[in-house]
Formats: C-alpha cells, sequence, structure tokens
C-alpha cells in the first residue's frame, strides 16, 4: 500500500488546511490550486500568512513532503503502522535518541522544554508545562495578518445579525451574573447540579479531581503545536474527504463550502471507544501524530480522567431528575470521546468574526479547559453572557442528547466563542457523545400525562449528519427533533 504525499500532495488536499494558510499557496493562477481552495476560486488574493509562521515562509507551506524518497522514487515508511494512532510508527518516526533528542517540531520531547528560538519566538528555553503564560504571551505577539492589512479576509465576516455585537450581553463587572460553580467535594452537590442544569446547562466544576498538572499539560502541548512551523502542522492535516471532524489539524468542520468560516485552527483527537485509535481509520498521519505532537502518555491519561469525571457528572445529573445514578450513561451506550485542542488566533477584526459561531453541542456532555485569556460566551436569556475562566476549573456544557433524554427538563446550552485583536486562546474541549447507532429517546420514567414526550426518537448518526451538514445555528437541529 503506496501513499502519494510527493509533488502535488497540497493541491490535491488544499481544504485540507486552514483556510487562512492555503491563501498563501494562492500566489500564481495555478488552475489546480483554485479548483481546491475555496478562497482563491473566487480569486480573493488574501494577503495573510500561515498562522504563527513568518512572512517568507508561505512558499514553503506549499511543499509539503511527509515521507522521503527511496532509490524507486516512492514514498517509504508507510507500511509498518503503530498499534493505534497513540503509539510511534519507528520506521518513520524521527530518532529522539539522537543528538538532543529534538524532533522535527523544535523541542526536546525527552526534556518537555520548547525550544523558543526555534519557533522564532526569542531568547532561552521554555518549560511550557511551568510556563504557559509566558509562552502564550509570546504567542500573541505574533501578527497572523501581514502589516499593514486591516481588513479581515471574506470568508470570516459573520453576517450582521450573528456579529458579537448585534445581540445583547451582559457587561462584565463583579457584580455581573456568570455560570454557577460547583464544588464537586461538597458534601450533597446533587441540587447544586440541578440548580445548575435547570437555569443555565452551564456550570464551572472545581476539586473535580482531574490533576491540575495534567490539564496544564494539555494546554502547554496545544501551544506547542500550534507555535510551530506550518510546514510541519500541514503534515497532520485531517482528511476531510472521509467526513466532517475528521482527525487532525484543520479549521473548516462544517460541509457547505459557503459556510462563513470561524476564527479558529483546531486538532481533533478521536481517543474513544480504542478502535476509533487505528491509523487506517481517516488520519493518514496518524502513526507518527501523538508521540511528536501530544504524547502518548498524556493524552491516554487526560482521555481517561475525562471520562471518569463526564461519568460522574452524569451520574449526579441523573439522580437530580431522581433517575438511578447510571441512567444517562446507559442510555448513551458506548462513549465516542473525542478531544478537540482549539487554537484562536488574534484577530485583525474581532467585532465582524467568531472564533466558534452560535450552537449547541449535539451529544450528552462537554468538559471544557480555558487558558486565562477567556473568551466563551453562553446564551442566557436572550443575553450573552461572558465565562470568565477561572483557575483549575472545568466548564460542563450540557449538549442536545441530555436534553433529549430529560424530555426538556434540562436544556443543552448554546455557546459561542469570541475572538479578540490583542491575545490568541486557547482551550481544549472533550465531548462525550454517543454512538452513530445508538438510538435516543426521552427517559420513559419522565414522561407522563401532564409532562409528554417533548422530542422524537433520533439515531444518533442521523442527527451528526443534518448537525454537520445543515450548520449548527444555534439549537435549530435540536429543534428539528420537537414533537409539534
Amino acid at each position: 500500500m503506496a501513499f502519494t504525499f510527493l509533488g502535488t500532495f497540497l493541491l490535491q488536499r488544499t481544504s485540507f488546511l486552514t483556510v487562512r494558510d492555503a491563501a498563501a499557496l494562492c500566489t500564481t493562477c495555478d488552475s489546480d490550486i483554485h479548483s481546491a481552495n475555496p478562497l482563491s476560486r473566487r480569486h480573493e488574493r488574501v494577503p495573510v500568512v500561515p498562522l504563527l509562521d513568518s512572512p517568507h515562509s508561505g512558499g514553503a507551506a506549499s511543499v509539503n513532503r511527509l515521507f522521503g524518497k527511496d532509490e524507486d522514487g516512492e514514498a517509504n515508511g508507510e507500511e509498518n503502522e503503530a498499534e493505534s494512532w497513540i503509539l510511534p510508527n519507528p520506521s518513520i518516526t524521527p530518532n529522539l535518541n539522537s543528538n538532543n533528542g529534538a524532533s522535527g517540531f523544535g523541542f526536546n520531547l525527552n526534556k518537555g522544554v520548547v525550544e523558543m528560538e526555534e519557533f522564532g519566538f526569542g531568547e532561552a528555553e521554555v518549560d511550557p508545562f511551568v510556563d504557559l503564560e509566558r509562552l502564550q504571551q509570546q504567542m500573541d505577539s505574533v501578527v497572523p495578518v501581514r502589516a499593514g492589512v486591516a481588513n479581515l479576509p471574506p470568508s470570516y465576516i459573520q453576517p450582521p445579525s450573528l456579529r458579537p455585537q448585534s445581540s445583547p450581553h451582559v457587561a462584565p463587572s463583579p457584580s455581573a451574573p456568570s455560570i454557577p460553580t460547583i464544588d464537586l467535594s461538597s458534601p450533597d452537590p446533587i441540587p447544586l447540579v440541578r440548580r445548575a442544569c435547570s437555569h443555565w446547562g452551564a456550570f464551572h466544576v472545581i476539586n473535580h479531581g482531574v490533576p491540575p498538572a495534567l490539564l496544564q499539560h494539555m494546554r502547554s502541548i496545544g501551544v506547542q503545536f500550534f507555535g510551530s512551523p506550518m510546514e510541519d502542522k500541514a503534515r497532520y492535516a485531517c482528511d476531510l474527504t472521509v467526513g466532517p471532524a475528521a482527525q487532525g489539524y484543520g479549521s473548516r468542520m462544517l460541509a457547505k463550502d459557503d459556510t462563513v468560516l470561524d476564527w479558529r485552527d483546531y486538532f481533533d483527537h478521536h481517543t474513544l471507544p480504542e478502535e476509533r485509535r487505528d491509523p487506517t481509520s481517516g488520519l493518514i498521519l496518524s502513526p507518527i501524530i501523538a508521540y511528536i505532537i501530544f504524547p502518548r502518555e498524556v493524552v491516554t491519561q487526560y482521555s481517561k480522567e475525562m471520562r471518569c469525571l463526564a461519568n460522574q457528572l452524569l451520574s449526579i445529573i441523573s439522580q437530580s431528575l431522581t433517575l438511578p445514578p447510571s441512567y444517562i450513561e446507559d442510555a448513551v451506550g458506548d462513549v465516542y470521546q473525542n478531544i478537540t485542542v482549539s487554537f484562536y488566533p488574534s484577530c485583525p477584526r474581532p467585532d465582524l468574526a467568531l472564533g466558534l459561531q452560535a450552537h449547541s453541542d449535539m451529544g450528552a456532555i462537554t468538559l471544557l479547559v480555558q487558558d486565562n485569556v477567556g473568551g466563551l460566551e453562553v446564551l442566557k436569556d436572550d443575553k450573552w453572557v461572558l465565562v470568565q475562566p477561572l483557575t483549575e476549573a472545568i466548564v460542563v456544557i450540557l449538549a442536545d442528547m441530555t436534553e433529549v433524554i430529560t424530555n426538556g427538563a434540562y436544556k443543552s446550552a448554546v455557546h459561542r466563542a469570541l475572538v479578540n485583536a490583542n491575545r490568541a486562546r486557547l482551550s481544549v474541549a472533550t465531548f462525550y457523545d454517543p454512538s452513530k447507532t445508538r438510538n435516543i429517546y426521552p427517559a420513559p420514567e419522565l414522561i407522563t400525562a401532564e409532562n409528554p414526550a417533548k422530542y422524537r426518537e433520533v439515531i444518533y448518526g442521523d442527527f451528526v449528519k443534518s448537525w454537520y451538514g445543515q450548520g449548527p445555528e444555534g439549537k435549530r437541529n435540536i429543534d428539528a427533533l420537537l414533537i409539534q
């Protein structure tokens, strides 16, 4: 089995890159590029450079050499694959023990230290697991749009009705309302969770049992990846031909080409069930991904901790409705877990763009770890409320299938991500979803003559297809399940 990654790789798969990155490739009227790249197809010569990269590297991004050539000119190293996407392939993984153990990303994996000069960020070694704040400040200084360009690329301009200031806000202040904060170590968190789910659909949890160092580790690894050169990031581009939300690096998650783009890049991991980690499951570069970018032991531990926390929360949510503790977990069935690391660069026109458009998540529950920049907003009583970052807290967001299972007793939270002109932002979201074949329906125990079923039964895979095919736009997908 041979793959062709040389010569025409990016021309054939331009959509795998972020659109901002792909725009840098449009330096000549190349018909192949124009047929593959939505931006250049409209002849919009957007003067941008790959995010967190230098202006002179745009041309370099058009050459993607994943594997070296053998004597016959064929790509080598592709036959030997690892046991899972979080294991390295010895035949194609750089020798981490040679010299100083540095990988292609310019940092020492053995020490866990970023050589910041390799990224062009300046002096000295920075340990991101200790000094994330400093690393992020250095990231903020990198401007993704070339000097002198103040206009946002048209593909990122939201329609007037969806722009950040087009709808009412709750002005941030010490006395402003915000999502509740629940201490999971308290003697009885059930009433607190009941109130938070009933009134907000989102809340912070503290003393949740996930080691703070692990949260910091995941954030810092994300900063390392998004701070790496574009030619390195492009090696991990997701293959959207296998479907939306494919594993890997990208920015476009929806199927529609005319969708306004979010000002966001992401790296998506498919972590559970374990068979989804198979390197043949759609991510071309899976054999070497996590060993170089997201170390196996970190991702594995993070996945386990987040699953345990999700199960604990679903148990509390079930009990808050007088259901058996395992009710929602059982209703979800075999859990499908994705971990998505999102990066929101500083934006030249944050008043016209969104990092993530308003939507409710499609699965059961989402666990979100923010950095110290902030930008997450939750819709409450038709007003947007900023979710202030809390150190070591995790944001819990109820998703659509929990709304169905609870027959609307608890609503999924509509939320969005803002961007700003001065600071880059990073977040790590863990999605806890049913399998695509799972039938989801309101709990019979919650249905009475006075409170009939409010939602139609749905096969989760059909719901996902609709979500990605039509786009989220608030809660229109779950609203389509309402029984009239």
